[in-house]
């Protein structure tokens, strides 16, 4: 086989890969499941879809395994948790489990790698991600006005062909940056103004499924853009970065100063999402958790073998909350809790690593926001390194795309030549 038919064939992966990680395997508009047997029921789409994947991937990466070397050794640390997870097979109570989700992110993270390893420049990588994103949104706005089981049934907002609002919320968060992302890389007029209704559309879709996390995490997002936004104003008289910090200073201080002279602002926050000042019992399961982290502090129960229908200590966890979670609502808590104090320190290091090198980066790198996005949304939802979840492949994809483009040094601004 020759370079350009490998690389067709990277490209069709990545493009099946993430038609599933925006649609997902299971068919639409479904009732949510409230039988705890049917919470991890297995997927035959799943199987075949991720062992393909695997398979396909690793021999395109044969004829790469130098360029693959070099990102591994800058980046090191995702690698080692992918590693150390499947060590984790060891003492997992469900080994064969933990096996098939760990083979998962492999699967993930190796046809990410196949299809930046062959592409050339950011256009060809754009383009890409506008043959699936468009579409979806598009589609989305169209059945959350014609499908009434496009309505979240329990909260009667948007889910559209999630099976959960928040998890539309996060799908339409990331749509937002990508759209700004192709809005900001287009070179003709028709190009922009379809990306910007685009963008449009994922705004839309983001307050419509009114998931208070991706609300308020772009909410943040405007925020702090408007603020480094004063770096570029001021730059000229030489105080940008002053101004900037001054202003995001001021605005902590009166925030905070607010919430100590305001208590009850605690409680008007989360009720204008429509939540307690428990984030509808989550803080109760985070306690929860961690008297539960206590009994396998340092190596934890396994790679994603703690929330098993079989395992008693879900059961038992069942008996106080009814709504069936199935995860911690928290990714730091679920790292924690299923790779213990070890596989934490892992993820620390590999963030502590993506921002250093992040730093070394001279030319405009917007797919950092994707990782902020990840980082903050994590605290209120489980998708950090786990398997199935839109917002963990866009996590990665960007994550892997930092250390690539050292290798490759793609452009994220228009008028900018790739090298």
């Amino acid at each position: 086989m020759n370079s350009a038919l490998y690389k067709k064939i990277s490209k069709l992966s990545f493009l099946i890969l993430l038609f599933f990680a925006i649609f997902g395997t299971a068919m639409p508009f479904r009732e949510r499941i409230t039988d705890v047997e049917q919470i991890t029921s297995s997927n035959i789409i799943n199987q075949v879809l991720y062992t393909a994947l695997f398979l396909v991937s690793f021999v395109l990466l044969i004829p790469k395994k130098e360029e693959l070397f070099i990102i591994i050794k800058r980046e090191k640390f995702l690698f080692l948790f992918i590693l150390f997870s499947f060590i984790t097979i060891v003492w997992s109570d469900y080994s064969f489990f933990t096996f098939k989700r760990i083979f998962r992110i492999t699967a993930v993270v190796l046809t990410i790698l196949s299809f930046l390893l062959y592409v050339q420049d950011s256009r060809e990588i754009v383009k890409t991600f506008k043959y699936i994103i468009y579409p979806y949104l598009f589609f989305t706005l169209v059945v959350v006005f014609v499908v009434p089981g496009a309505k979240d049934p329990q909260f009667h907002t948007w889910r559209g062909f999630t099976s959960h609002k928040n998890t539309l919320g996060q799908i339409s968060l990331i749509s937002t940056v990508l759209c700004f992302i192709f809005y900001k890389l287009e070179d003709s007029l028709l190009k922009k103004t379809i990306a910007a209704f685009m963008l449009l559309i994922a705004v839309v879709l983001l307050f419509g499924a009114y998931s208070s996390t991706s609300i308020l995490t772009f909410l943040f997002l405007v925020g702090l853009s408007l603020i480094l936004m004063m770096d570029i104003i001021f730059k000229p008289l030489g105080i940008g970065r002053t101004i900037s910090v001054a202003t995001a200073t001021t605005f902590f201080i009166l925030f905070l100063g607010l919430m100590i002279w305001l208590p009850e602002l605690e409680k008007i926050i989360p009720a204008l999402f429509g939540k307690d000042t428990t984030f509808s019992g989550r803080t109760d399961l985070w306690e929860y958790l961690f008297d539960e982290i206590k009994s396998h502090p340092l190596l934890g129960t396994g790679y994603q073998a703690y929330w098993v229908p079989d395992n008693p200590r879900v059961m038992l966890l069942y008996k106080s909350f009814v709504w069936l979670p199935n995860q911690a609502h928290n990714g730091y808590i679920d790292i924690l809790l299923q790779t213990g104090v070890f596989g934490f320190l892992l993820v620390v290091f590999m963030i502590i690593n993506y921002f250093v090198n992040f730093l070394k980066i001279r030319k405009p790198h917007p797919w950092v926001w994707l990782v902020v996005i990840s980082l903050i949304t994590n605290l209120q939802e489980s998708t950090f390194l786990r398997p199935a979840q839109f917002m963990n492949f866009m996590f990665m994809f960007s994550y892997l795309l930092l250390y690539m483009n050292f290798y490759r040094e793609f452009s994220w601004q228009k008028g900018d030549g790739e090298e």
